[in-house]
């Protein structure tokens, strides 16, 4: 596929790269969500969260 456009060779590779940033982080987004919730919860603990505290709202509410 040819690119029309008159630009310099700088500018070429400026778009390369765009372009190959853009699909990498489409596929690394697309691989988040396949990801088992056994992986979603150790990411989590590596950044020092715990799920189990920070997201376990079970018996905060009443339920008049």
């Amino acid at each position: 596929m040819t690119n029309h456009n008159p630009q310099t060779p700088d500018s070429q590779s400026l778009e390369q790269l765009q372009h190959t940033v853009d699909d990498d982080i489409r596929k690394m987004r697309d691989a988040q969500q396949f990801r088992t919730l056994e992986e979603k919860i150790q990411d989590l603990k590596d950044q020092g969260i715990d799920p189990a505290k920070t997201f376990d709202t079970r018996g905060d509410e009443d339920d008049d």
